[in-house]
């Protein structure tokens, strides 16, 4: 089981950092919603690939762009832009989640959420969406089984088609004469 505190510290990351897109892929029926997290620290950013079985990307340093130059005003007596400027932008570290993790790691998260980012919703409409069965189920299933082990607490949404999956299973292999027994 992943800690209270531990929690509290993700969500204090999402809610400050915490930013949903939309992945525009023209193979899928349904939008890919990604949750990002970019930061200059890399033990942040690990921890949080840690806590949900992710590895984060590292993002290389870029010239600094135009638009974001400042005016010389400190060593030089007219204020104006240097042409020549090679100034880049700090290297930064990328958090992400997707489909069905994101759904239970958001749905775990939101109770303690300062901000409303319209989370929620996304969050609905991503474990409403979330396909068990069929076509896409393995990669679905693989995620749901990754965090399960890692002890997020699984959505209600999410819970009733595990334990009917759970029922299916021992039907299949024991010809259903344990079917409401206690599996401890």
């Amino acid at each position: 089981m992943i800690t209270p505190a531990k929690l509290g510290w993700m969500a204090g990351i999402v809610d400050l950092k915490g930013k949903i897109y939309t992945k525009k892929n023209q193979q899928r029926a349904t939008p890919q919603y990604v949750l990002m997290v970019e930061s200059r620290y890399p033990g942040i950013i690990r921890e949080m690939g840690a806590m949900v079985g992710t590895k984060p990307e590292a993002m290389t340093s870029k010239p600094m762009k135009d638009f974001m130059r400042r005016g010389c005003a400190e060593h030089c007596a007219e204020p104006h832009v240097h042409v020549n400027d090679d100034r880049t932008m700090p290297q930064v570290y990328r958090w992400t989640i997707t489909g069905v993790a994101l759904g239970i790691v958001l749905d775990t998260l939101e109770p303690l959420l300062t901000q409303d980012k319209g989370f929620r919703e996304v969050v609905d409409e991503v474990l409403d969406g979330a396909v068990m069965e069929g076509q896409g189920a393995t990669a679905v299933m693989a995620a749901v089984n990754r965090l399960i082990t890692l002890g997020w607490p699984m959505p209600e949404q999410i819970s009733r088609v595990m334990e009917r999956k759970e029922l299916a299973l021992r039907v299949l292999t024991d010809g259903g004469r344990n079917v409401g027994e206690s599996q401890d």
